[in-house]
This record gives structure tokens, sequence and C-alpha cells, in this order.
């Protein structure tokens, strides 16, 4: 293969780790492209890629806590794969093999709209360039021949019929994109350690809705926190129970959502949620928070819940008010001398913290800096959601109103093409609930000093706002692109939820029991594989068993470095090695094949005997 060519190669398989960051191991992207850059340019030694492929194999098991996940499994795969495309290419067929298995084995988890056209290029690329001769320089061809997509169109049939035959099997998910635990969701309120928000673009998950809903009730619950040093929060371990109250039946929303990151074990759900219907991951009920928790940490799920935004939270917090009353022994004199207020009820105390917030010029910010203390925050004025939800806890406790903060999300894009929200990691929101006596009612301080940031989302703010109305062709790509996400959404419904309950219902479409679906099945794919071993072995089928070994014969020539050209005569050949100080043995079968070929000779056992001894 020409350096040309191998460009061409090594770049169309750079792009496939960085579409799967969320199961590789977090090196293995960036690692991988050094590798194939450095490719481009020379081959490496087979010990060298020996050693490294180890080393790497075990620095991934490592990863994933030493346990032979499907994460861990496809990971070694790629590096073993990478081991091997490391070595010099002496048949660009087989390193072509190796390529489709590069960029096909991490299918298996990113199943993505944007995954399976980068798959497609890229293999269409490397099966034209399997039909080019080794001499040729690769080129793109506007009017490519249907010859080139041949060993796709043959393999497509198999792929489509093992995909039906084998389902998802329940707990076989793939991994979650990785929070970061400093900003946004995490166990934890650390205003301490925080200096800004995550505006990560990476998808948190997906809402499918039954109709669209009010903005000021996008709020999506997810862990509690009861216990706090002044300024940071965590969870505590209060027993109480707590149940939601509706108003009306009718504004109960069934919803769908689909989780592409990972929530420390927490499920987020829509406040207030009434009661899961169904999930692909076992999980428990917390009473105290009415939140609920799954059993696989990091892994990408599904479930369908049941919640009513406007319900109320009743909880009976008699034994346990202390608990929400909880304060440490010391807080800044900057905090005392902010708010003095004479007021009795939580409703008019909120009002003179939102008044307070006000006349002292506080502000929302996505980067207001470090700010360690409470004091600092204060003297400062500006923070975000988690700084003002500490601040609003506080103060409330300070005045005998029991409190707690609850992280989860606010907002998300409505998709009108499909019907559902994306919410994305820059979402992540931190609120207020306190205890009137009965109920648990939700009070959002960042609404105080930033409404947009509740009614449009985080995008509003700053840099992010200040969108002017589309004209018309940024509608109509605004359009498209929803379209897309759409599409997007609905493939990755379906890839990941085939499991056998689905395979069921398609046997049914087709009015076959589910044992007779699995017996079709293997027939098909015992006829596919069949024709395909049939196909390539037919292209040998014409050619005498000479011509066969001679084929065999320059292959032995390309490992010395001698590459035959399509016109070249055995008389060429013949002075081309006699030049190049091949073995006698190499030279002797060459005159065996030209004395079989085109003088008839009875030389066929000789022939087979030279080849051995080559």
């Amino acid at each position: 293969m020409r350096p040309e060519n191998k460009t061409i190669f090594y770049l169309s398989l750079m792009p496939a780790p960085w579409f799967c960051l969320d199961f590789l191991p977090s090196w293995f992207a960036p690692a991988s492209t050094l590798f194939l850059s450095a490719r481009i340019f020379l081959h490496f030694n087979t010990i060298f890629l020996f050693l490294a492929s180890l080393v790497g194999s075990y620095f991934a098991l490592k990863e994933f806590g030493k346990r032979l996940t499907p994460e861990a499994a496809v990971s070694i795969l790629n590096i073993m794969l990478a081991s091997k495309i490391g070595q010099r290419c002496l048949n660009f067929r087989t390193h072509a093999t190796l390529g489709f298995l590069w960029i096909g084995s991490l299918a298996l988890f990113n199943n993505s709209i944007y995954y399976l056209t980068y798959l497609l290029i890229s293999a269409t690329l490397i099966s034209m360039m399997l039909r080019r001769r080794p001499e040729e320089r690769f080129t793109i061809d506007f009017k490519p021949k249907f010859s080139s997509l041949i060993p796709i169109l043959k393999g497509l049939p198999l792929i489509i019929v093992l995909f039906f035959a084998f389902p998802r099997f329940r707990g076989f998910l793939p991994s979650a994109n990785q929070q970061n635990q400093k900003s946004g969701y995490s166990k934890t309120v650390s205003n301490s350690d925080a200096s800004n928000l995550n505006l990560s673009d990476k998808v948190a998950f997906y809402a499918q809705t039954e109709k669209k809903i009010n903005p000021e009730l996008l709020y999506w619950r997810g862990r509690t926190h009861e216990v706090t040093d002044g300024y940071n929060w965590r969870g505590g371990k209060v027993n109480h129970s707590s149940i939601p109250i509706h108003n009306s039946p009718k504004d109960i929303l069934t919803y769908t959502l689909k989780y592409e990151s990972d929530f420390n074990n927490d499920i987020i759900l829509l406040d207030h949620p009434m009661r899961l219907v169904n999930s692909n991951l076992r999980y428990i009920r917390n009473e105290q928070s009415n939140t609920f928790i799954n059993f696989r940490d990091g892994k990408k799920f599904q479930v369908k819940a049941v919640s009513h935004p406007s319900a109320k939270l009743r909880s009976n917090i008699d034994k346990v008010r202390k608990s929400y009353l909880s304060l440490p022994g010391f807080l800044p004199s900057s905090f005392k001398e902010m708010f003095n207020t004479t007021s009795q009820t939580p409703e008019e105390l909120i009002k003179d913290f939102q008044l307070a917030l006000s006349t002292n010029g506080f502000s929302y910010s996505l980067s207001p800096g470090f700010m360690p203390t409470l004091n600092d925050f204060i003297q400062k004025k500006s923070g975000f959601c988690g700084h003002f939800a500490s601040l609003l806890g506080i103060y409330l406790r300070v005045n005998n109103v029991p409190s707690r903060l609850v992280s989860g999300f606010q907002g998300g894009v409505y998709n009108p093409s499909g019907g559902f929200y994306t919410i994305k990691n820059k979402d992540a929101h931190v609120w207020v609930e306190y205890h009137d006596g009965e109920y648990w009612k939700r009070v959002d301080p960042t609404s105080f000093v930033s409404p947009e940031r509740i009614s449009q989302g985080v995008q509003a703010i700053g840099a992010l706002g200040g969108q002017k109305a589309a004209g018309f062709f940024t509608q109509r790509l605004l359009d498209a692109q929803a379209w897309v996400e759409n599409l997007n959404f609905r493939l990755s419904l379906f890839f990941d939820n085939y499991n056998k309950e689905a395979q069921k219902l398609l046997a049914e479409k087709i009015s076959l029991k589910l044992k007779d679906f699995y017996v079709l099945s293997f027939i098909l794919i015992c006829l596919l594989m069949g024709y395909i071993f049939y196909s390539f072995k037919s292209k040998n089928k014409a050619l005498s068993p000479e011509d066969i070994l001679f084929k065999r014969f320059e292959k032995k020539l390309k490992t010395k470095g001698i590459v035959l050209t399509p016109n070249m005569t055995e008389v060429e050949i013949l002075k081309l090695c006699q030049q190049e100080n091949v073995p006698p043995t190499y030279l002797e079968f060459i005159r065996n094949y030209r004395n079989i070929k085109y003088k008839g000779e009875d030389l066929h056992k000789e022939l087979n005997e030279k080849y051995k001894a080559l």
C-alpha cells in the first residue's frame, strides 16, 4: 500500500475512539490517535507492540475494576487490534479486515446516527482501497464503481440478521458520561471547591413526554442534602416518609427517560415522582426524600415513570425536626448584618430574603471564581445556583424553618419533531425545599437574581444568551437539526431496547413463535455465512492449481520487498528477482511455473515442493 493510501486508511480509523469516550479508558482515544499518526510514517517492532498491548490491556482491565465487563473486553480487543495494525503491512486485505473490526466493534455501544454515518463513510473508503492495485494512488472518485461497495453489501445482510437474532440482555448496558464532580450534579453541594459551572453540552438524559411542560415546572429531582457545615451540603440519614399529594389527576404525567450520563446511582425524575412504571435496572425508593436509587453505578439505562410536577410532598418531620434545623456553631458576621428580619412565616421570610439580595446587589454568574467560605460569597455578591441555595437554606434554618437542598437538573430543550426534551450536563441545578408544618415546598432562589435562567435555561445567561429571532434559513437549519436529533433519539431507543421482549413482539408480527424465530435466524445466519464463504472462494475457482500457488508466491515476494505489477511477465519477474538477489529456490519456482504454463510439462508435484521450500 502506497503512503497516500496508508494516510487515508489510518486517518479513517482515528475518529472511532473519540465517538466512544463514554466507555473506553480515558487515555485510549488520545493514545490511539498518536499511535495511528505515527503509523502513517513508520511501523513498530513486534516485540514492542506485544509488550505495549499487555501493559495497555492491564491498565484497561484495572480501570474497570479488574472485571471483564463488556467495556473492558472491547477496550482490550481494540488494543490487540492496534498492536496488529502497528506491524508492517504485508497484505492490505489483512489490515483492511482489522480496520473493519476496529470501527465495527466500537459500534457495540455507540449507536448514534453520527457514529453510524461515520462507520458507513470509513467502511466505504476502506472498501474502495481494497479494489485498487498496490501501485495506485488513492483518489476520491465522485462516480464510484458499484463494485467498490460489494464487500459492504455482502456483509450487511449478515450484520442485520445477527442484530435481530441476538437481543440486548438485561444489565448489558454501556457506560455513561462521567460528571465533573466539582460543579453541576454530584453527591454533595461543594461550594468551597467550585469556581464555575460545568457548561458541558454532553447529553445528561432524554425525556419523552406526553406534552410540552411549563418551563417553571421543569425541575428534575435527583438527591436531597440535609447536613451542612454552614456553606457546603451533603446527604444525611433522617428517618421519616414523604408522600406526594397531587391536586388533580389531569396533571399527572407519564414519561420515559433515557439516561446518557452517570448520576452516582441516582435516578433523575421529574418533580414530584409518584412511581416508576418499569426500568431496565433494579431500584429502590428513598421514602425520606422521595428519590430513587439504582444498583448499577455508571450505566446508561431507561425508566418509565409517573410524576405530578405541581404536587405537594407531605411529610411528618416532628420527630426529626432538629435535623432540618441543625447549623454549625459559627456563622460569619456579614451574614447576620445582611439579614435582620422580624418575619415569622416561611413565605414572609422568603420575601425578605429576596429583598435583601436585591438591596445588596447580588447577581448570578456562571464563573464567579473560588469562594472558599460563605463570607467570601457574601462579600463578592456573585455566584450560581449552589451558592444562592446554600444561603437561603441557612437563612431559613436560622429563622427556625426546616430546610434542605435538592440537586438535580432544571430546564431542557424541547424537540417538537419528536416530542421529547434534551437535558444536558450544563442544566444541572440546585434549589431549596422548606417545610411549612405539613408539606415540603420548593423555592428556587436563583429565580430571584436570574429569572431568565429558570424560564429560558442556562443558555440564556451572559454570552450564551441574547439570541435574536431566527430568520427563515436559520429556522430551517434549526428544524433540520431537530429532525436529526429526533432520528438519533429514536435509533438509540431502538438499539438499546431491543431485548427479548421486543424480539418476541417482532416474532409475533411475522406470525412466528419465539422458538421458530430463533430457528429461522440460525438458518439465515448459516446461509449468509455460506454465501460469503463461497463468494470469496469462487474467485479462485477459475484459477488452476499452479496459478493459485503463484498468487501465494507473490505474497512471499512482498516479504522480500518485491512488489509485482499486474502486467509483468514471468520473464520480467525472473529478471527482477535476479536483480534483487533472492534465494535460488525462488528462481527455480518461477522456472517450474513457466514450464507448466507454457510447455505443458507435468511438474505440479515439483512446484508444490519448491513452494514449501521457499
